[in-house]
């Protein structure tokens, strides 16, 4: 198919793109309730895209892409590509990163790292909130474990607290500003919840 084609057709971009994402191990099929939609699927991760003919730009709706028919298909393949193989747990992880600096939590803390993986546990496996002391500060514990300087829940909570209390105490307005209701000095648990719960409604 001729990149510059203007009267590219959907059901001719799809064919085209199904054959030459299998070369990126991408593997893409049409949907079989919209057969202008075609469905890429890349390890366990799973994206649909829409092939508009009235869309003049890329965007995102509802967790699928829409792509306009006007654009140049290698363009679209690049995209579909980019999508595919970017790496969502190191955007969660960033994501994570930038809620708890947003929090006013200083990063030579102990507790600043602890609550970034925190939050990053919670985005992915949200049942892990239902026990912070029995299943989450557990984790994290283990997953820091060193047998040269080994820590255990009690330590992970403190550590976490103890930031979350210092970051308050400096710039109380930058902890309340994240909240949609008021607040005085969060728990730890109010902030992880809303950090996974922040992210969860922004990547899944």
């Amino acid at each position: 198919m001729s990149s510059k084609n203007a009267k590219q057709k959907p059901d001719e971009m799809i064919a085209y793109l199904i054959d030459k994402l299998a070369m990126e191990n991408i593997h893409a099929h049409v949907s079989e309730t919209n057969p202008d939609m075609l469905v890429a699927v890349k390890d366990e991760k799973e994206c649909t895209f829409v092939f508009s003919i009235t869309a003049s730009q890329i965007s995102e709706m509802d967790h699928q892409y829409i792509l306009p028919v006007s654009h140049d298909i290698e363009s679209i393949y690049i995209f579909i590509v980019f999508v595919m193989k970017r790496n969502i747990t190191k955007q969660i992880e960033f994501a994570a990163t930038n809620f708890v600096k947003a929090l006013g939590v200083q990063t030579n803390l102990k507790g600043y790292q602890f609550l970034i993986t925190a939050i990053c546990m919670c985005v992915t496996r949200p049942e892990l909130m239902d026990s912070y002391t029995g299943s989450l500060y557990p984790e994290i514990a283990e997953f820091y474990n060193k047998a040269q300087n080994p820590i255990d829940r009690l330590c992970v909570e403190r550590n976490i607290r103890s930031a979350l209390e210092r970051a308050y105490a400096n710039s109380p307005e930058l902890m309340q500003k994240q909240f949609h209701y008021p607040i005085e000095r969060p728990t730890c648990s109010e902030v992880i919840s809303l950090g996974a719960d922040t992210i969860r409604r922004e990547y899944f």
